[in-house]
């Protein structure tokens, strides 16, 4: 297995197959993964909290011990009759554990690239996840920025339409200039509400084509008891990525856990898409604004609003003519 969706899978085929009891210290099946001489194994331990084991070969290796609910320690087990170390990756509280499957799977595709030095390999994708895990606001995002991650996500999965979703196009939790970014295009998603009149730019750089023609696409976007939640949008497009690992930590990135999915249960309807391509018909500040030495020297974080008035004769209206406008670039 290469991808962390059929790793996913495996895990949660494993789980219900292991019974850690009093008796035992923990009960493992291994995983069907090669190369890494003693197999790695899932197991669950007589608590009921879930385990990762991965096998140390001749690696040099310290984990920093982190009192989380993601814990990681150096331990001796012995399965048929050999004693080995690994790396023990635990989680002891059931309401993390999609997010702790989430975790392993990228865990396991990382140790499959890297067979010389699963340990080490299992150790660097931990690391980066608790770094990401850091970050995470311990807020819900509001309604506004619910409001705003559905905008973005609907016409990612639009624009992406019938074919493998490679979320290394979404950009915008990257805090990079566009939102999403295709080989022939790229695009940047303003979400508004029925009653707004301006859409805030940030930089001189969102409505400059990165060497590809840009589109803003402005989404309408209002809470309807007939639409879907955020975590069924997610759900939507983590069923189509090519790498579930890397989107589970956009979306924390950008404000969304998995964990907080039961929290999110406002309903919202996109009822309008309209997109104007970013060309000098539409107003804004770009670096070529200031002349041909660009940006002054010493002005930073420039921002500002253009009226949704100013758009209305270059703007086209609904999903088929933004995908004409993807088809024809394609």
């Amino acid at each position: 297995m290469t991808a962390p969706h059929d790793w996913l899978r495996e895990l949660r085929h494993s789980w219900p197959l292991l019974r850690g009891d009093r008796r035992t210290e923990i009960a493992t099946v291994p995983l069907p993964l090669g190369g890494t001489g003693a197999p790695v194994r899932a197991g669950v331990d007589g608590s009921g909290a879930r385990h990762l084991l991965v096998p140390v070969g001749e690696e040099e290796i310290r984990p920093d011990h982190v009192e989380s609910a993601l814990l990681v320690e150096l331990r001796t087990y012995t399965f048929s009759r050999t004693p080995l170390r690994y790396v023990d990756i635990s989680c002891a509280r059931p309401d993390l554990f999609d997010v702790f499957d989430e975790i392993l799977a990228d865990v396991l595709v990382g140790v499959g690239d890297a067979p010389q030095a699963p340990a080490r390999a299992a150790l660097d994708v931990v690391s980066r996840w608790r770094a990401l895990l850091a970050t995470h606001r311990a807020r819900l995002l509001t309604l506004v920025g619910q409001m705003s991650l559905v905008g973005e996500l609907t016409v990612l999965d639009l624009v992406t339409r019938d074919e493998s979703l490679d979320i290394s196009s979404w950009r915008g939790p990257r805090r990079e200039p566009h939102d999403i970014v295709l080989p022939g295009f790229a695009v940047e998603v303003k979400a508004i509400g029925t009653t707004s009149t301006s859409v805030e730019i940030h930089g001189v750089h969102q409505l400059e084509p990165p060497g590809v023609p840009l589109a803003l696409v402005l989404t309408t976007v209002a809470e309807d008891d007939s639409g879907a939640t955020l975590p069924e949008l997610v759900d939507r497009i983590l069923a189509r990525v090519t790498d579930r690992g890397r989107a589970v930590r956009l979306l924390t990135a950008a404000g969304y856990a998995l964990a907080d999915a039961d929290h999110y249960r406002e309903r919202f309807a996109v009822t309008d898409i309209a997109h104007v391509e970013a060309t000098d018909a539409v107003p804004r500040i770009v670096p070529k604004s200031f002349g041909e030495q660009g940006v002054p020297a010493g002005v930073d974080g420039i921002s500002y609003r253009v009226e949704l008035d100013a758009l209305d004769g270059l703007v086209a209206r609904g999903e088929a003519a933004l995908l004409g406008w993807v088809g024809a670039l394609r």
